[in-house]
């Protein structure tokens, strides 16, 4: 069971790491739809990093 979590812990990390990248390329936008889509981002980013918080935990 470890093994599989593990695994899962690694592909939510790369998420993590697409998501920053996309919030850096969004960051500077200053059209309505650039910036909902920037809080969108930003949401799911913290989603995943409290998500792979409870994985490590466990």
């Amino acid at each position: 069971m470890k093994r599989k979590n593990s695994a899962k812990i690694a592909r939510l990390k790369a998420k993590i790491v697409d998501l920053e990248v996309l919030v850096e390329k969004w960051a500077h936008a200053n059209d309505p739809e650039s910036k909902w889509m920037l809080y969108l981002l930003r949401e799911a980013l913290e989603m995943g990093r409290l998500k792979l918080r409870a994985m490590e935990r466990n």
